[in-house]
């Protein structure tokens, strides 16, 4: 997302918690633009959380709240925006929209999802 019409603009990648405003590039077409106002080149398929929104005529993207997780999507150098619902959108329609890199929650997992030999029935630990 960092190469647009054969020129290079300033960029950087984009880090989880940088807010990524989407913004007409002068190029054409649209971009992401994040700190110091340079283009943030976002993974081809990245997981963005909604910080600010503004109203557009396109009724899914009225849906789209600040704190909803929307998946970004490179395909055939067109930049879509997934919706929870499925639907593709381009990323154009997000104009005035902040973004920022959702936080991939690793980690061990919760004491209820840890099952214990100890704890298994005695048939199920025979076979």
């Amino acid at each position: 997302m960092c190469y647009y019409s054969g020129h290079t603009l300033a960029q950087h990648q984009a880090r989880v918690g940088e807010p990524l405003t989407v913004r007409p590039i002068y190029t054409g077409g649209t971009g992401m633009y994040g700190d110091n106002n340079e283009l943030a080149c976002v993974p081809h398929r990245a997981k963005l959380e909604t910080q600010m929104v503004r109203p557009s005529s396109d009724r899914d993207v009225n849906g789209v709240l600040p704190g909803l997780t929307v998946t970004f999507l490179q395909k055939w150098s067109r930049d879509l925006i997934v919706l929870p619902n499925g639907k593709r959108k381009p990323l154009a329609a997000f104009h005035g929209f902040t973004f920022q890199l959702a936080q991939i929650k690793t980690g061990s997992p919760s004491r209820e999802e840890i099952i214990t030999p100890a704890e298994l029935p005695e048939a199920v630990l025979l076979g």
